[in-house]
């Protein structure tokens, strides 16, 4: 229920238990395995149902911040994008136990929140008005 502490508790339980499920089949690591090849499981292994509710918790909190900034547009699709590529990418390697796929998600998901909604929308409601010339409208001007 609450894990059995970081990666090196994660080995050694490995060790112990492996031998116990399967008898017959040799350890590929008989030391103990680096991590489970999945987020949630590894996440749930090493430090318990609450902080695989947590992490959960924490892709869901973070798509309905950036819903809540961008009803529509550029970032919410990234923000979409990003979670479910991760989430789908965990259920195969432990992509949340290591600093450069995490550093990674949450960078793309910064990048998502900071960007600009719809833009096009914004300004055809005359939400946004910029009165200010393009470098095309000064040189036709100057021309």
């Amino acid at each position: 229920m609450l894990g059995v502490g970081g990666s090196d508790a994660f080995k050694a339980e490995y060790a112990r238990v492996y031998p116990l499920v399967e008898p017959i089949v040799p350890n590929e690591f008989p030391q103990g395995a680096p991590h489970a090849h999945n987020s949630f499981l590894s996440i749930a292994a090493e430090h318990g149902i609450p902080a695989l509710v947590l992490y959960v918790a924490l892709m869901i909190a973070v798509l309905v911040a950036i819903r809540k900034k961008q009803a529509s547009g550029r970032g919410w699709s990234l923000a979409v994008g990003v979670v479910a590529s991760t989430m789908t990418a965990g259920c195969f390697e432990d992509i949340a136990g290591h600093s450069i796929p995490a550093y990674a998600f949450f960078l793309a998901l910064a990048f998502a929140y900071w960007l600009p909604g719809d833009m096009a929308e914004k300004e055809a409601s005359g939400r946004i008005t910029d009165s200010s010339p393009t470098r095309m409208q000064k040189a036709a001007k100057s021309a």
